[in-house]
């Protein structure tokens, strides 16, 4: 599952605007017009033409092979692997896309469902045979890299990752105990497989009374439309509808939650870590003093949050305010529809300030078959960006005609354009930037978007809507990311000292997270001490404080371009196409942010709470 996650991007944000077009019944995918269907030919035609591919990586797998052993006869031997290993793992990554791709289109679908399986099974196969690699290059000190650089000058491309891969040397184990390791990649993915196949395929959700007072199946889009309903019974119907469905599967979500934690334990202890989150961020060599730093900042700053969340009932006119109530328009007649159509129109003119040539890209991708916009039945929820460095990247939308679900396309938007420059710009081995920089592009598109709006909004109530939306969008990615970065350390922490994660024991732990966050102005309902279930990012370790991080870090870049400051965009733009060619916090320095500080996490905060203060200003003139 890891591989697939560095690309296939997720965020709260995205999930909590997502929607669909609201009917009793979901579309089939045959029922939706081309245009607003994606086209996987630029990965691949046919079936078929996977097939060709998938036999073709199997011979290459077995030519890796034959290196086994021999990396140190010579400089060229080296080489020549390095680059075998590149052409393997481009025709993997090509072929795991497609295959995950087509699946999400349909997850119901048996044949793409075996075919994503093999996949997997390719990769994990391709990690065995290449579990070598990595004990043979780290005998070589790094002197002896240095040397063999400078004397085969076709290796100096393989520098940064040589290099990184010799930091880890306390880490990697012996080359007979990192294939047995690499055997297990598709057991691993095991608990992700499980979850995934409840959720997506399994599950049933109930059928509500929308305010028409038709009855409607609840769907993860319809979810959260209803809860930017301005009907208070519906949203409370809709939030009871699907935290009831994931409290009838809790204790199969919890046992899946508890292997994927101890599958996590396992890989940091076999391999030498303090913990598991000094492993999971050692991958991005990350100090486990950033993640500390953010729990820590952030938990300073909620007076900021409670202030605000008093002046959302008060305009509500609420006696309490519940989690239900956090998406409710402020402004109700301001919550029209919004084609697709106008979207990508909206995009186009919100992005202006980088210049023509992201510009195309942007246009490219919204004209040129990179998107699956809406929702059909057994497509899979959320939103994200994925491709192959050998394709353009793709998307997946569940759009529903909202301005929310324009912020959507626009964070996708600039996972999508991330990707392309970095693939354009670098070479294989240095273009999968990490995942800790992977929410900076998304959310400073969003920050271009809503300076958009604000600078057009026709009046105030127009401006107090886009304020709150920004605000909304701040909670949901730094506050309530933190707030699961927070729940996820104690969670691990309990499993690594062997306390039973059933799910009477993750209730109460996020319940508990959830009060400490949210407590003092929301009165909490207990149906949501089992949102746990629904978070899917909890299977991949220590993935979401990412999120808050990159929002951050966005915040600051994205004022720096809109201010014109000298340098800032062409910074920014160099930041988006270096990919992996140096360490994730040193890129960010170069590009003006410095995350091993604390300094752009309350500067972020302290502009959150200048906004809060600008809307009760409007709100109160």
């Amino acid at each position: 599952m890891h591989e697939k996650y560095r690309m296939k991007v997720y965020t709260l944000l995205s999930l909590l605007l997502l929607g669909i077009i609201i009917g009793a019944d979901i579309p089939n995918r045959e029922d939706i017009q081309d245009e607003f269907l994606w086209d996987l030919s630029s990965l691949y035609i046919s079936a078929d033409t996977w097939e060709n591919d998938y036999s073709r990586a199997e011979y290459l797998i077995k030519e890796l092979s034959a290196y086994k052993g021999q990396l140190a006869t010579s400089n060229n031997m080296l080489l020549k692997c390095l680059q075998l290993h590149d052409e393997i793992a481009r025709l993997v990554e090509r072929l795991e896309v497609y295959a995950y791709l087509n699946k999400d289109e349909d997850t119901r679908i048996n044949a793409t469902q075996a075919r994503s399986d093999q996949a997997l099974s390719l990769r994990v196969r391709f990690r065995t045979a290449g579990a070598f690699l990595r004990p043979e290059i780290l005998n070589f000190s790094h002197e002896q890299i240095q040397k063999m650089i400078a004397d085969t000058p076709e290796l100096e491309v393989y520098q940064q990752y040589l290099h990184d891969l010799l930091r880890q040397q306390p880490h990697t184990l012996s080359a007979n105990e990192e294939e047995l390791i690499a055997k297990t990649g598709k057991m691993a993915d095991s608990p992700w497989r499980v979850y995934e196949a409840i959720t997506s395929s399994d599950m049933q959700y109930p059928y509500i009374t929308n305010v028409d007072g038709a009855s409607v199946q609840l769907s993860p889009g319809r979810y959260y439309r209803f809860l930017g309903s301005p009907d208070r019974s519906l949203r409370h119907r809709a939030a009871e509808g699907i935290l009831s469905t994931y409290e009838d599967i809790q204790h199969s979500t919890a046992a899946a939650l508890d292997a994927s934690i101890k599958k996590d334990i396992f890989n940091a202890t076999i391999r030498n870590y303090e913990s598991t989150l000094s492993a999971a961020l050692s991958a991005d060599n990350i100090p486990v003093s950033v993640y500390h730093n953010l729990i820590k900042t952030v938990k300073q700053h909620l007076e900021s949050l409670d202030r605000y969340l008093s002046l959302r009932r008060e305009i509500l006119g609420l006696d309490e305010l519940h989690m239900y109530d956090l998406n409710a328009p402020i402004v109700p007649d301001l919550s029209t529809d919004i084609p697709y159509t106008e979207a990508r129109e909206i995009i186009a003119a919100a992005f202006q300030p980088l210049g023509l040539e992201y510009m195309s890209i942007i246009e490219t991708a919204l004209a040129d078959g990179w998107i699956d916009v809406y929702e059909n039945l057994g497509k899979a929820s959320g939103a994200y960006s994925w491709g192959a460095y050998d394709s353009h990247p793709y998307i997946l939308l569940n759009f529903n005609d909202t301005m929310e679900d324009v912020f959507t396309l626009a964070h996708e938007l600039g996972h999508a354009a991330h990707s392309f420059l970095t693939n354009r710009s670098q070479d294989y081995v240095n273009s999968e930037y990490t995942l800790f920089v992977a929410e900076v592009a998304s959310t400073f598109d969003e920050r271009l978007l809503l300076e958009y709006l604000l600078t057009h909004a026709k009046d105030d109530q127009m401006r107090i809507a886009l304020l709150d939306h920004w605000i909304g969008n701040f909670i949901g990615t730094v506050y309530i990311q933190t707030m699961f970065a927070d729940f996820e350390l104690r969670i691990h922490e309990m499993g690594e000292a062997e306390i039973p994660l059933t799910a009477k024991a993750l209730n109460e732990t996020y319940w508990q997270v959830l009060q400490e966050y949210f407590g003092t102005e929301v009165v909490l309902d207990p149906m949501y001490a089992g949102n746990w279930a629904r978070i899917s990012h909890f299977y991949e370790q220590f993935y979401v404080y990412k999120y808050a991080t990159s929002f951050c870090a966005s915040s600051a870049l994205a004022q720096g371009v809109l201010q014109g400051e000298p340098g800032a965009r062409e910074r920014y733009l160099e930041f988006l196409s270096a990919g992996r060619s140096d360490y994730s916090l040193d890129l960010l320095r170069r590009a003006g942010v410095d995350l091993s500080s604390p300094e752009p996490i309350e500067t972020a905060l302290e502009l959150f709470d200048q906004l809060v203060q600008e809307l009760d200003l409007l709100v109160k003139s």
